[in-house]
This record gives C-alpha cells, structure tokens and sequence, in this order.
C-alpha cells in the first residue's frame, strides 16, 4: 500500500510539473505575441499571469525536485535487483530476441548484449565493434536492441557473394595449407585460416568481426544451395570439439564445424 501511495505522489509530482510548464509555455506565448502586437491590454493580463505561474513552481519546486529524485533514486536500485533482470528478459524475448546466456550478459548470433548495471548502460557488440545505450527501462531496451537485430538479419544476404569471397580465400590457403602451386580441389581448410584472410580483403578484423563471419556462414548453410558455378562447398566437422566453432541459423538451429571443403564438379 505505502509503494502505490509513493506511486501516485510521484505520478502526481510529474504531472504538476508537466502542468505547470505547459502552463507557462503558454502565457508566455501570449506575452510575446501581445508585446509584438502592442497589445497593451492583453500584455499586462498574459505577463501577470506568467509571473503567477512562475512564483508557483518555484514556491513548489523543491517538493517537486525531491520526488522525481527519489523516483530515479527507486528506479535505480531496481535495475540492481533481480526482478528488473526477469523483466529485461522478458522484454527481449518478447521482441523476438533469442535470447541465451544469463544476466548480464546475454548473447543472440552475432551479437553480444551487456548489461552494465554499476555503469547504467546497455552495450551490444558484435566482436570489437560496440553500440551503447544508456536508457535502462526493460521495454526501451528491448526496443532498441530489436532494431538493431532486425536491421541485420533483414538484410538482403548476398549468398552467391559471400561464396565467391569463400571460394578466392580458399584458393590461396589451401595452397598454402598444402604447399602445392595449383588448388587441391576437395581439401580442408580450416575456417579460421579463410577468416583471416577475408579480414585482409575487407579491411581490419574490426570491420569484420568473426562473429559477423560466423553468422554469414549459418546463413549461407541456412538459406542457400552451397554451389556456385561447377564448385560444390561442404562445410567439415571436426574430430576434436576444441576446434570447431559453432554456426547459429536464423531460427537458433547450431552446427560445429570447423572447415570448409570446395570440390570442383566436372559435368
């Protein structure tokens, strides 16, 4: 009973303040407008009432000023509490996140959101590259991390692209793999070795994080016949788990792999 009593006073501290600046955006509309317009009669009416409406709200302010304090002060302590994770969560799935992990952190591929409670903020990265926001409320957040998400995943992905870029770093590590002058067609080459050598073509490892790389791989297996032209693409799963490394589809569905074999068909 006492925490919806504080509830109202601090709805009714609000809405008095929001009353109040209302009122005197108003009337000092009206004593621009009648100064401009020499408007004699209608100016000494509007400026007594905005002088009215200013001696209110700051006779009342420090009451006003000391509730939404405590309201912040409460707001606060709850996003320490365990109920405030429960809600985030909740938010979020209800946003269609896939959620996985446990306060506060939580991981959805690529991404990777963090609650910092000490820091009052919201970080979502994916690899080094990091986003903030530092509005806490459990809907707001969800919100925001939704965009985020639906942005990328409803982006056109280019498969045939993306294979064309696999198939020219698969040419030059499994040479190198190999030791041989000419591609071994229908070789292993480890995903890892591919990886660092699209982060030299796109750029830095920053501008293509590998949990990007890991995700486009999902989609690829996800969406695409993995074929282009005469070469055929086989992703391989490994003997030994250390290795491999975990693709994620778009509905959560999980492979380990760990290589990707090219064979080239000859029809």
């Amino acid at each position: 009973m006492e925490d919806s009593n504080k509830e109202i006073r601090e709805k009714s501290a609000t809405e008095n303040v929001d009353g109040l600046a209302k009122q005197l955006s108003k009337n000092w509309t009206s004593v621009k407008n009648s100064r401009n317009s020499w408007d004699f009669r209608s100016f000494d009416k509007a400026l007594a009432a905005y002088s009215g409406g200013v001696d209110e709200l700051t006779r009342s302010w420090s009451v006003y000023e000391q509730a939404l304090k405590q309201e912040m002060e409460q707001s606060g302590r709850y996003v320490e509490s365990q109920e405030y994770s429960q809600e985030l969560e909740q938010a979020l799935l209800a946003a269609q996140i896939p959620l996985q992990g446990t306060f506060p952190q939580y991981e959805f591929v690529p991404f990777k959101l963090t609650v910092a409670v000490e820091e009052k903020e919201i970080r979502l990265a994916i690899g080094r590259k990091q986003e903030k926001t530092v509005a806490m409320q459990p809907k707001q957040v969800a919100k925001w991390v939704a965009t985020k998400y639906q942005k990328l995943i409803g982006k056109r992905f280019d498969g045939a692209g993306f294979m064309r870029e696999l198939l020219g770093a698969y040419k030059v590590a499994n040479k190198l793999a190999y030791r041989e002058g000419q591609v071994l067609w229908g070789r292993a080459v480890a995903l890892d070795e591919l990886y660092e050598l699209l982060t030299l073509k796109r750029g830095s490892r920053q501008e293509y994080p590998k949990p990007l790389f890991l995700f486009e791989l999902g989609r690829l297996k996800e969406q695409f016949e993995m074929k282009l032209d005469e070469y055929q693409f086989e992703f391989g799963f490994p003997r030994k788990q250390e290795k491999a490394v975990t693709i994620v589809d778009s509905r959560g569905r999980e492979s380990r792999v760990s290589s990707l074999t090219i064979h080239k068909v000859v029809e």
